[in-house]
């Protein structure tokens, strides 16, 4: 029983929005409505047009790219007609160069929209997508043997499928009213949805748990041939404008931590010193001490690439002296000399570096740069982050492109994403050598 004192949810669920405390629901307009501390807890679906997907995927790339892929992804896919944010609940390593993501992706303007909402607000917000919810939920569940958890409200079932330690499927399955016939139609889906998974994942799911908002409280009867038992999570009375109604998301909620959500490493640490506020200053002490280390560490780390670039150009300067000799076979030297003389006159490499340095801002940095020279056209791949709220790093990625637009780069591919504090983005352009200064 969610008893006195304890925590003030906002729940936003179906396009509507309810402050939830000591066991009652209330409907609201705005959030703003809420008095004191209170977290926010969301399924993204603020309007008709702008909505959420969860998913579980595998992308080829590292798991610090995974998110401009699945990015990318989905805007080839035509998912979205907007740049695309994508939050990932669980990333996993599935290969040499392969990530395996659980998450949640929205457009940047719905996203940016909550973060506006969070930072105006007079009372500490931090945000929780619903599909955090429900992992959380099914972590504490399941073992090792696979489990669906099924969230039931108004005209969807939220399906999850997972263990202990992997995630293995999400989709939201969605219907056209509460009628008999189309909630029979839903749990129909939701099987072939679990069936899809055993195929897909070789896996044999026995065992579902069925969590049910206060207006729909239906239950699948799939019949002893579908080989699943059902079981419903544990249901509590909640008031909801003044009527008792059964719930069983909110016993749920109990278990929830501030650490679950993806707020910011700030946002969450406030919520914590609100309750550990002695902890909360040493965590504090001890963040600032790790950056002071690693600001040590990066000086230590430039004074020795300075030291390594300064012996590779004495090595060169010592190519310059070479001198051929009287006879002997002097084909192969004077090859050589041709190939670093017209590496001379391009100044490929260096020249890029300078235009990406002269190109950026003062908020980006470039963490990986890969160049590629194929019939004399070189390929430049940037991975880069821009530690600033959307707005401003939208602006500044836009004048990136095109200071190296008038630079004569060629934008082959560009993909914008945005994070809590930071954005991301990957640009792939090209430019002849001779183009190169």
């Amino acid at each position: 029983m969610i008893g006195s004192g304890s925590r003030q949810y906002i729940i936003e669920l179906d396009k509507e929005i309810y402050s939830c405390k000591d066991g009652c629901l209330k409907r609201i307009s705005k959030v703003e409505e809420v008095d004191g501390e209170a977290w926010l807890i969301t399924d993204f679906a603020s309007s008709e047009t702008t909505n959420s997907i969860s998913r579980v995927t595998i992308v080829d790339t590292k798991a610090q790219y995974a998110p401009i892929m699945i990015a990318k992804h989905l805007q080839e896919e035509g998912e979205f007609a907007e740049p695309i944010q994508v939050i990932t609940h669980v990333m996993k390593k599935a290969g040499a160069e392969r990530t395996e993501a659980f998450y949640t992706a929205l457009p940047i303007t719905l996203f940016q929209h909550y973060q506006e909402r969070i930072a105006q607000s007079q009372n500490l917000q931090i945000l929780f997508p619903m599909y955090t919810v429900l992992l959380q939920v099914i972590r504490k569940m399941a073992g090792k043997q696979p489990l669906a958890l099924i969230f039931r409200h108004n005209n969807h079932a939220d399906l999850l499928i997972a263990n202990n330690s992997k995630v293995y499927y999400a989709n939201r399955a969605t219907i056209y009213d509460n009628s008999e016939d189309e909630a029979q139609a839903l749990w129909g889906i939701v099987h072939n949805d679990i069936a899809t998974a055993e195929r897909e994942q070789h896996i044999r799911v026995e065992k579902c748990v069925v969590c049910n908002w206060f207006d729909a409280l239906d239950q699948p009867d799939w019949g002893e041939e579908a080989g699943i038992i059902v079981e419903k999570a544990p249901v509590i009375l909640v008031t909801v404008d003044g009527e008792s109604r059964p719930c069983s998301l909110l016993p749920l909620l109990e278990g929830l931590r501030a650490g679950d959500s993806i707020s910011s490493t700030i946002g969450i640490a406030i919520s914590y010193s609100h309750q550990f506020l002695p902890v909360a200053q040493i965590i504090i002490l001890i963040m600032a001490l790790g950056l002071l280390a690693g600001g040590n560490l990066l000086r230590t780390r430039t004074v020795h690439l300075k030291q390594e670039i300064s012996a590779d150009k004495q090595k060169l300067g010592n190519l310059t002296n070479f001198t051929l000799r009287a006879g002997g076979e002097y084909r192969p030297a004077l090859t050589l000399l041709k190939q670093l003389d017209t590496l001379r006159q391009s100044k490929s490499f260096k020249t890029v570096i300078g235009d990406l340095s002269a190109a950026s801002s003062r908020h980006m940095t470039m963490d990986q740069i890969k160049a590629e020279v194929q019939q004399k056209v070189m390929k430049i791949e940037i991975h880069g982050i821009i530690a600033v709220d959307f707005q401003t790093a939208y602006r500044e990625y836009q004048g990136l492109i095109s200071r190296l637009k008038k630079n004569k780069y060629t934008i082959v591919d560009s993909t914008f994403t945005t994070e809590i504090d930071k954005a991301q983005f990957l640009l792939t352009c090209t430019s002849p050598m001779g183009e190169l200064r």
